[in-house]
């Protein structure tokens, strides 16, 4: 997670041809387009990397893309990197490393603990190939992604409490 964060732009600028080549080969949608506009705003983050663009820059920073992005470049940790730079980066590895302390604080059971990581992988994973931060849509998306781990970590609290009264 942390190498994830910290590290995205830079992996992307420094990625061989023929590995970008292969990924390009993958049977996915719109995969050529993904990689293309990752290598592009990897560029544009590097140009400004310790403090990014500002809120809401993206859009104008990607104006230039030969296809439209929707104003955003579809991956959260490029995204914050652009408008926020390596602070808005280390702020969202904190938040990331919160949240996977609360799951370990709260989640109690090997179900409800594997659910709980299963939930939070999957929006990582979800959150990093697709939407943008500021969405209102996508931010809901974020607030129920959030609550059901909370709630999982809940419940596990409250079956571990009431078993052992």
């Amino acid at each position: 997670m942390v190498l994830y964060v910290l590290f995205l732009p830079l992996i992307w600028s420094v990625i061989p041809e023929g590995f970008i080549e292969n990924i390009r080969g993958l049977p996915l949608n719109n995969v050529n387009f993904r990689v293309d506009l990752y290598l592009y705003s990897s560029g544009i983050i590097l140009d400004r990397w310790l403090w990014g663009y500002g809120l809401g820059s993206a859009e104008q920073m990607l104006a230039s893309f030969p296809i439209p992005t929707g104003g955003h470049p579809h991956n959260i940790v490029l995204s914050i990197w652009m408008e926020m730079g390596v602070f808005g980066a280390i702020f969202l590895l904190w938040l990331f490393l919160r949240l996977a302390s609360y799951i370990d604080r709260h989640a109690s059971g090997e179900f409800r603990l594997s659910s709980a990581w299963a939930m939070f992988i999957a929006g990582i994973l979800i959150f990093s190939f697709s939407f943008d931060f500021w969405d209102p849509i996508v931010s809901l998306t974020y607030g129920m992604w959030l609550s059901m781990i909370a709630l999982v970590c809940q419940q596990s609290g409250n079956s571990t409490s009431m078993q052992s009264s």
